[in-house]
């Protein structure tokens, strides 16, 4: 990176915004959640003893809020960490991976890679970008929209982050030992967002064979995980 200093402005620039984003994510998470679990438990002592269905299931509920809120402020919080980092977003970058591929003696295809990277790009850029030309449209300011597309995408990072370490999570052993050598493979070399397709002869060389066959799987896999992603974060905009 010392030889490629436009290289190393923009990775800072990614390690700037996306630990601003994040941050700016989980205290909107922590203010929707915290909010809403006050509200309920509040409610149920203002009605006394006269406690309708929903509100007693609401009540009974609030331990998985709960749960549901620390596990989301725990992704967030790592995310920061791992945004910070010199360079960024390497273990995001290694579960993404991991989930689609699930075994360390096979190199991810390279259009596994170049899925992975175009949608990271696509997030970091373009979905700030909308944002920030719709607020431009709509006389909010530039930034303003800018700022609220950068919460979206940290959003949608987040979720598609939790649903890769479920899948790891699911498949065990393997799946682990891969996170492990993949994120070994991208910290030795700082291959980071943006770049994974063009160090890829780099990155494969750590593997014993690269995968063909799983290509279309794996990219099926990819585009699953962002479509969940997406259609969740959509159900919680519109509640």
């Amino acid at each position: 990176l010392e030889d490629m200093p436009f290289l190393a402005v923009y990775m800072c620039s990614l390690r700037i915004r996306w630990s601003y984003f994040f941050l700016c994510a989980l205290f909107t998470a922590l203010a929707l959640f915290a909010g809403t679990i006050t509200e309920l438990f509040f409610a149920v002592f203002a009605t006394g003893d006269r406690l309708e269905f929903q509100v007693w299931l609401s009540f009974w509920m609030l331990p998985f809020g709960a749960m549901l809120l620390a596990l989301v402020g725990d992704e967030m919080s790592d995310l920061v960490i791992d945004a910070i980092d010199r360079p960024p977003l390497l273990w995001c970058l290694s579960l993404l991976l991991a989930a689609l591929q699930r075994d360390r003696r096979l190199a991810p295809a390279r259009s596994s890679c170049e899925l992975v990277d175009a949608s990271l790009v696509l997030l970091t850029e373009l979905v700030p970008l909308i944002f920030a030309l719709r607020g431009f449209l709509l006389r909010r300011g530039f930034w303003h929209g800018y700022m609220q597309g950068g919460v979206v995408a940290a959003f949608l990072l987040t979720l598609a982050v939790l649903l890769a370490d479920l899948a790891i999570a699911v498949h065990g052993l393997h799946a682990h030992q891969a996170l492990r050598h993949i994120y070994h493979v991208l910290d030795k070399h700082k291959i980071f967002p943006g770049i994974l397709s063009v160090r890829y002869e780099t990155f494969r060389s750590h593997f014993e064979v690269v995968s063909t066959v799983e290509t279309d799987r794996t990219c099926k896999r990819l585009a699953t995980l962002l479509y969940w992603s997406g259609r969740r974060l959509a159900t919680v905009l519109s509640d």
